[in-house]
């Protein structure tokens, strides 16, 4: 070889000898996510804090979010921080191309607390300590050490804050919950062995976006904790939705869309009932009332192997619904694709009214299972079977408690007797025969999700076919939400109502993609829908009551003028008429609260109306005058009502 080929070759050696020299004998760069615990319920990540902040407050949802007094102080504390660290985007530069989190954590009975990993690279620190010397010198705030397990930890204590924080490498970790820090030093002095990225590793395995929002990690086995703090009663029977969940978030301006992936283990929650099986297109779409407030539907490409999982999931509340006349592998063979739960808008916030949609491949076989199990529980009672014959279609009702749960376990509860019908290639059931005929009535009057715009719209910016899809309507299940939470988060719901009412639907569907199940979550925004300020709300009339109102008031007409008028029944059973300004006509006290609907019928079939409805033990068929007619009230001795038809 020529010389100036050995000594290009030779340089070639000294530079490759020089770089492998440099990469082996470099620091590797400190990863954050070693500091954050392994008990986190979730993490938020981004790369630019400030700028995904930026982003939100000049959002359309910001309008409605700034109502939220804790959100709105936040935002005067970043300013006040960019402030004190130089402003002109001081603090957005400091923070700007390394990650920064935020975790979050259960730190009570009915409270979570959160910790922040802050980037401090470059001038960070010193920008860091100049914020913290401002803090001290201008808001009358104390700052104090305390030495626990060898690292030292800062406190600022003052009127408006309350700070603990540590530097670990080229961090700052702080947080308001001084326990929590006492976890993350915990985590360093053991050298990191539980944390949260070496036990959810699985999660930082797919690429995230940069350009977005930011990154949220959900640890599945904490979400019955989480639940915990805002319930008023505590979930039983908990089984894990998913071990973990990665999502990519993004902000629109009527949506606030996570995408991403969820990792169940590979049994054991409910998303690996799911594995083999092909997303499903939501055709019962078009059955779905428009007064429903919440959805679950289950969508699978094969019913029998998805169910033998699924019943083994669930397995403790589908044995605690056991009953000798049903065989639920049996009914569930006649079923294919498409399980459709639908919990409706209800006055009744202990026992909501709902409706199970199961798309059968065998109408005839699951229609003889029922008729053999309908009349073996007749002769058992010695009664008739119940049928009843409804426009052109016949519903039947199998009075055995909790049939839906005795096939598919705790989601499927509240059907104290299952009213049921055929209708095309679908088996309908409901909580009561009225829920059953309302929905008949939506279909004829095409009040359906199917036919809404809206909710047609919403769906088309979701997943086309899914394995699994819930959807909630925020206003019509408004009630019922309340009902569910403690009294502390209660009354954060009330007081911030006209905001929460803005993100009208909120939907997550999960869809099985080559065994890899990819998640999104979206909440959609529709500004306006709820006003608010004075002036926007007018009274027509307005009347006080002494007691609680018990039952929905009952619009009827006055058959002499033909104008509305109102029944309304209280906590004292005192039952009421109030013309169309709100003056009591007359009030008449009934022994027991009206469980039924309130009919107004011709009974002398001369144009003159009265009312009819029952109690638990009594028929009532009252004039517009408040007297009962001749022979009523009729005692009901025998059974205790449980609905009224005309």
């Amino acid at each position: 070889m020529k010389k100036p080929e050995w000594l290009f070759v030779g340089g070639l050696i000294l530079v490759g000898a020089y770089f492998i020299y440099k990469y082996a004998t470099r620091k590797s760069e400190f990863n954050p996510w070693e500091l954050v615990p392994k008990n986190t319920i979730a993490v938020y990540e981004t790369e630019r804090p400030l700028e995904a902040w930026q982003t939100l407050i000049e959002s359309e949802q910001w309008l409605a979010l700034s109502q939220i007094e804790a959100l709105t102080k936040m935002n005067n504390q970043v300013q006040l921080l960019d402030s004190l660290a130089g402003g002109s985007g001081t603090l957005s530069k400091v923070l700007k191309g390394r990650p920064s989190l935020i975790s979050m954590h259960v730190t009570s009975k009915h409270s979570v607390g959160f910790v922040y990993y802050i980037p401090m690279h470059r001038a960070g620190k010193a920008k860091a300590q100049k914020i913290i010397d401002q803090l001290i010198l201008n808001k009358d705030i104390a700052v104090s050490r305390r030495t626990y397990q060898d690292l030292v930890i800062q406190e600022l204590r003052g009127k408006s804050i309350n700070l603990d924080f540590i530097y670990h490498e080229k961090y700052m970790v702080l947080s308001a919950t001084g326990f929590l820090m006492e976890d993350i030093v915990r985590n360093i002095v053991n050298g990191f062995e539980t944390n949260y990225i070496s036990y959810y590793e699985e999660m930082f395995g797919d690429p995230s976006l940069r350009s977005d929002e930011g990154n949220l990690y959900l640890n599945g086995t904490q979400w019955a904790p989480f639940m915990r703090t805002f319930l008023e009663n505590q979930p039983t029977d908990y089984i894990n939705f998913t071990k973990s969940m990665f999502f990519d978030a993004s902000l629109s301006a009527n949506d606030l869309l996570l995408s991403g992936f969820l990792y169940p283990e590979s049994q054991g929650t409910v998303v690996s009932t799911f594995y083999g099986q092909e997303p499903v297109e939501m055709k019962v779409l078009r059955m779905i009332p428009n007064n429903t407030s919440a959805l679950l539907h289950i969508g699978v490409s094969d019913m029998h192997k998805w169910y033998s999982k699924w019943a083994q999931l669930f397995n403790k509340s589908i044995a605690r619904q056991a009953n000798a006349l049903i065989n639920p592998a049996e009914i569930m063979s006649f079923t294919t694709s498409e399980i459709a739960l639908t919990t409706l808008e209800s006055i009744d916030l202990e026992a909501p009214k709902k409706l199970l949609f199961v798309k059968l491949q065998d109408q005839a076989g699951i229609r003889n299972q029922i008729n053999r199990i309908v009349e073996a529980h007749a002769a058992t009672v010695e009664d008739s079977v119940f049928v009843e014959q409804f426009a052109d279609y016949q519903i039947g009702v199998i009075e055995l408690a909790e049939f839906p749960e005795s096939l598919l376990g705790q989601h499927f509860h509240g059907f104290p007797a299952t009213y049921y019908m055929f209708y095309q290639d679908y088996l309908v059931l409901a909580s009561t025969d009225m829920v059953i005929k309302e929905w008949l009535n939506s279909i004829e009057n095409e009040s359906t999700w199917g036919k809404t715009v809206q909710v047609n719209q919403f769906m088309e910016d979701n997943l086309g076919e899914a394995n699994l899809t819930q959807v909630m309507n925020t206003n019509r299940s408004w009630n019922y939400i309340l009902n569910q939470l403690n009294g502390e988060w209660s009354a954060w719901w009330k007081q911030n109502r006209n905001v929460i009412k803005q993100f009208g639907l909120v939907g997550m569907q999960v869809s099985n993609l080559d065994n890899r199940y990819y998640a999104n979550i979206n909440l959609n925004f529709q500004p306006g829908k709820i006003k608010t300020g004075s002036g926007q709300l007018h009274d027509e009339m307005l009347v006080h009551f002494n007691t609680k109102i018990q039952i929905k008031p009952k619009v009827v007409r006055n058959h002499n003028t033909g104008l509305f008028e109102i029944l309304i029944q209280d906590s004292l059973n005192h039952l009421s008429l109030l013309n169309g300004r709100g003056k009591v006509l007359w009030k008449d006290s009934i022994p027991g609260p009206i469980l039924t609907e309130i009919f107004q019928i011709d009974y002398y079939k001369n144009s003159k109306l009265q009312y009819l409805f029952a109690t638990a033990d009594a028929l009532y068929l009252v004039d517009r005058n408040g007297n009962s007619l001749s022979g009523y009230p009729v005692q009901l001795s025998a059974f205790t009502t449980r609905d009224l038809q005309v």
